[in-house]
């Protein structure tokens, strides 16, 4: 979620002093508290107009992504562009929400926000840091059916079963292995689909990972897991995710992740889901685009200079993976320097694509036109090939 805090400037709150003579706030609400077909009010400034405008509708349901990883509220109110990080208001005129994103088009009345109660549970460590990543546990499942469970001498009704766990995940360290069966988590009993029932939803269910993001991080949770037929009370930490290498980048805050080598006219990075979205769906990249390989690291060619080596032996193209750099494997921008530093002897440099292009490129042919290309497309040497001197 597009989540982030605010400070008014000391000479901006001087200024609000002077005009209004305090600086004045809305109440936050509890989100959880309002009812289906409940009134809102929704402020904002659509189309980005001069005059704050509002809206009324109702709650109309709650939604969550998985995508994305995030719960949200549909309300009826019309949200246009504009309106995003405007307040929801309650009837009490207190905060329930964060306006988010409409649908246009076809779609009517298709209004999604924020539950504020969501914004409240990450404020403390927003204070402390400018980039939060969700917690997880760190497993797979899949639905239990009453033979699964009778064949594993497990009780029925039964939980949800565990078919993969990551290692020095939150799971793991509290002691779930695959095959295990999860049947609460904190006291809330989990049904053979992954869903919990909690009484703040008005006894409704909601899925695992949905429970999770009501969590802060760094709460203490507490399991109940059967293992062919033995009963288990495991203990853990909700602690922040090992960041995994295939995970979408923010550059505003993340400014150290945008590294790269430059071969030839050649972009070298690693690879983001970020460039999902920017580059052509290439059979090299439909891999990595599995939720289970984003533990994976890879190097991806995201463009090639025009006029530059790499273009005029028309072996590569953006979205191929480089898989290995003088018959050396590569996956990383460190592992990649490494493997460079063979070439200042051997005079070449061997590069290998997971599309099966196997080429070699003079390092003298590099050089010589390393001083017009940087400066024709505006970049300086890269450290690779600085490290394989200058020309």
């Amino acid at each position: 979620s597009d989540i982030a805090l605010l400070k008014v400037t000391p000479e901006g709150k001087k200024v609000i002093l002077q005009e209004l003579g305090k600086v004045p706030y809305l109440e936050l609400g509890d989100s959880e508290e309002l009812k289906l077909v409940e009134p809102v009010l929704a402020l904002g400034y659509p189309l980005g107009q001069s005059y704050i405008k509002s809206t009324v509708g109702v709650l109309g349901g709650r939604e969550y992504f998985e995508q994305t990883n995030t719960s949200y509220m549909h309300i009826t109110a019309p949200i246009n562009p504009g309106n995003s990080g405007g307040p929801l208001l309650n009837r009490k005129g207190q905060v329930v929400g964060i306006n988010t994103a409409g649908h246009f088009g076809e779609m009517q009345n298709m209004g999604y926000i924020v539950p504020i109660n969501y914004a409240k549970i990450l404020l403390d460590d927003l204070f402390t840091q400018k980039l939060l990543h969700k917690p997880a546990l760190g497993i797979a499942t899949n639905y239990t059916t009453e033979e699964q469970a009778r064949l594993l001498k497990n009780p029925w009704p039964a939980g949800v079963y565990i078919n993969d766990v990551q290692e020095d995940s939150v799971a793991y360290k509290a002691g779930m292995r695959t095959g295990d069966m999860l049947y609460s988590i904190n006291g809330y009993t989990i049904d053979p689909f992954g869903d919990v029932i909690v009484e703040w939803r008005s006894a409704r269910k909601i899925s695992l990972k949905e429970f999770l993001i009501h969590l802060r991080v760094n709460t203490p949770l507490s399991f109940t897991v059967y293992r062919k037929g033995q009963r288990k009370e495991l203990k853990g930490t909700l602690t922040p995710p090992a960041l995994e290498p295939i995970r979408k980048i923010y550059p505003d805050f993340e400014a150290q992740e945008l590294d790269y080598e430059i071969i030839g006219g050649m972009c070298l990075m690693q690879l983001r889901s970020n460039h999902f979205d920017v580059l052509h769906d290439t059979f090299a990249l439909r891999e990595y685009k599995a939720p289970e390989n984003a533990h994976k690291s890879a190097l991806v060619i995201t463009s090639i200079m025009p006029g530059s080596y790499a273009e005029r032996i028309q072996c590569f193209y953006p979205g191929d993976i480089v898989s290995a750099i003088n018959d050396q494997e590569v996956s990383t921008l460190v592992d990649l320097r490494k493997a460079l530093l063979k070439s200042k002897k051997s005079g070449v440099i061997g590069i290998t694509t997971k599309s099966k292009i196997n080429t070699v490129l003079s390092v003298n042919k590099l050089l010589t036109d390393e001083s017009r290309i940087t400066r024709q497309c505006k970049f300086t040497t890269t450290p690779g090939i600085k490290s394989l001197g200058s020309h």
